[in-house]
């Protein structure tokens, strides 16, 4: 069986379980309701019950009582009891998810990205003189045309060793530009679509 087969029937145990004490309204603190705590959150909600974000217990309760998953969870009780959680979570479906979702992607793009340009104007710096004195004064778009267009050869020279490089940087630092606005024209796709 598949690890959602899991997710859902241990949601649905722990459920079973906390209904079992029978009180009458259920609430329940969850921590990283955005990320690791999604599924929990989402599991709560099926069922009608209450949640609410919990922030991470502070880093001198941690010093003083240790941490562990029992401490964890009864700060996260106590925080609601105490009513110093309040934040209902913000929802995972709709427009909302939808956006979120494609988010993630582009922001992983976006850091790639980032990563070839740091990369490639490294490998710049340790070029041969002649071939870094002719990339070095281009802008940064000038650089990636002109490094995607670079033609090594054979490779048995440290030259054209750095030209594939270069190359090979600059053609995916165009690839992850293009997925970049393909995540931007999809977002603002879903977002016109929800407003129509």
């Amino acid at each position: 069986m598949n690890a959602d087969f899991w997710h859902l029937t241990g949601y649905r145990q722990l459920l079973d379980w906390a209904a079992g004490f029978g009180a009458k309204q259920l609430v329940f603190g969850i921590e990283g309701t955005g990320s690791y705590g999604a599924g929990l959150t989402s599991a709560v909600r099926r069922r009608g019950l209450g949640a609410v974000e919990v922030l991470r217990t502070d880093r001198r309760d941690r010093r003083l009582r240790g941490k562990s998953d029992t401490i964890d969870a009864e700060n996260a009780a106590r925080a609601v009891l105490n009513n110093t959680a309040t934040s209902v979570p913000k929802t995972n479906d709709g427009t909302v998810g939808m956006i979120r979702q494609i988010k993630v992607a582009k922001d992983v793009a976006v850091k790639a990205r980032t990563s070839a340009m740091v990369t490639l104007k490294a490998v710049i710096v340790t070029a041969d003189p002649e071939l870094r004195e002719q990339l070095q004064p281009l802008s940064k778009m000038a650089l990636i045309h002109r490094c995607a267009g670079l033609r090594p050869g054979k490779v048995d020279t440290v030259t054209a060793a750095t030209k594939h490089t270069l190359r090979a940087i600059a053609r995916r630092w165009q690839h992850l530009d293009a997925e970049i606005k393909a995540h931007e024209t999809l977002t603002l796709a879903v977002a016109t679509a929800q407003a129509t």
